[in-house]
């Protein structure tokens, strides 16, 4: 597998992420769209920044519940990704 399109899946949790990074520490995941999962928050991402090495594209759009913290979880263990979308995420605490 090497595509996942999560989008819009809003009961999809950070419980779910964790293992779905788990799942994937050893494939090729290399394209995942979580916008509009909106019971995504700094924990879930962490577990991508330490199980997705492969990762190329992300999208996190319109995740409300995200902070500069992601990003510092991404930064550390998505080494390979080239596309990140964080568009229309909240204004209120996210990369400003």
């Amino acid at each position: 597998l090497h595509t996942l399109n999560l989008k819009g899946c809003s009961r999809f949790t950070d419980v779910g992420l964790t293992l779905l990074a788990e799942s994937f520490s050893k494939d090729h995941l290399q394209e995942l769209d979580l916008s509009d999962c909106l019971s995504i928050t700094d924990a879930g991402i962490e577990s991508l920044g330490c199980g997705c090495k492969n990762l190329r594209k992300l999208n996190l759009s319109r995740l409300l519940n995200l902070t500069n913290q992601a990003l510092i979880h991404l930064a550390s263990g998505c080494k390979n990704l080239q596309e990140l979308d964080l568009a229309c995420c909240s204004s209120r605490r996210v990369l400003s």
